[in-house]
């Protein structure tokens, strides 16, 4: 995916959650930057357990306000919702929802 593809799934994702920070309700734009939160985070560990796709779908990154909040939207330490991400992204990627 070439930077203008990633810029444009990026702004789909800010207008599909209408630029609402996902865990405080509050505009992206309150803080300064909007930012897109992974809620498997995207370190090496994660990487290696879901692989790339899922890290870098859609499904797993939500618009937040800030760094607190950003760091709020961290399921990586809650294996049952990590697993039911998962499940959600990988039924996505094969065309079921």
């Amino acid at each position: 995916m070439n930077r203008l593809e990633k810029e444009d799934e990026r702004k789909a994702i800010y207008v599909k959650y209408g630029y609402v920070c996902q865990n405080c309700g509050s505009s992206v734009f309150r803080k300064g930057t909007p930012q897109l939160a992974h809620l498997i985070a995207e370190g090496k560990e994660y990487r290696s357990i879901y692989g790339d796709e899922i890290i870098d779908h859609p499904l797993n990154r939500k618009p937040t306000c800030s760094l607190y909040c950003n760091d709020r939207m961290n399921i990586g330490g809650n294996p049952g919702k990590c697993k039911e991400l998962v499940k959600e992204i990988t039924e996505a990627m094969d065309g079921r929802c």
